[in-house]
């Protein structure tokens, strides 16, 4: 399972920091926007976002369910097609973390439920704001047809270098380089948002995979 990309994350704070329209970039900076969240992220299924009037930062959160049925299996790549209800065929390769791949059948019906929550918030400069990841993995029990769990936890933090009040906007530096403008919602007060303080972004991404004989 890969994790939200800085990009994605970046663009994720940009929504709940800021307001939804874009202005002229900065040189060597990313102007991003809400509307930017939902163009060419490939987002999919339900998306809420929650935040405190005034404070900048807040929730986001997304779910989606994906049902396909098993079109072909080679065993000699692992590689797997599926075809959606909609007719969409893709191929995927199923990873060693799937177990018992040779249970798989054409026919059988593959289920993918991904839930993804995303934190940010402004802290202080020494706010504790840390770089870290973390991954756990459960596969099916031997014998049993193939499934998955896998929770993916990461906290991404971020400098702000700049705040400029007049355009509702502040940018903000992460960790490999990244520099990114955002524009505040109406409702937060930049005069409480100060150069060094730390842009938190905290995600947590629960994929569940299963397959199931068809009926």
């Amino acid at each position: 399972m890969k994790a939200p990309s800085l990009r994605t994350l970046g663009l994720m704070s940009a929504t709940l920091l800021l307001a939804a329209c874009s202005q002229k970039e900065k040189p060597g900076a990313t102007e991003v926007s809400g509307r930017d969240l939902y163009q060419g992220e490939g987002t999919r299924g339900v998306t809420a976002a929650a935040y405190t009037s005034g404070t900048p930062g807040g929730v986001i959160s997304n779910s989606y369910e994906l049902k396909a049925t098993v079109a072909a299996v080679d065993p000699a790549t692992r590689r797997i097609t599926l075809t959606e209800a909609n007719g969409k065929k893709s191929v995927i390769q199923a990873g060693p973390a799937v177990a018992n791949f040779d249970q798989i059948r054409v026919g059988d019906q593959i289920k993918a439920k991904v839930d993804t929550e995303v934190v940010i918030s402004v802290r202080p400069a020494d706010g504790g704001g840390t770089n870290a990841r973390a991954t756990t993995v459960s596969p099916a029990a031997a014998g049993d047809k193939p499934s998955l769990n896998v929770t993916d936890t990461a906290e991404l933090t971020g400098i702000v270098t700049a705040v400029e009040p007049d355009q509702r906007r502040a940018t903000v530096r992460f960790p490999d380089g990244q520099v990114v403008n955002v524009k505040a919602r109406p409702d937060v007060d930049l005069s409480k948002v100060n150069k060094g303080d730390q842009v938190v972004i905290q995600t947590t991404q629960a994929v569940a995979v299963s397959v199931e004989a068809p009926q």
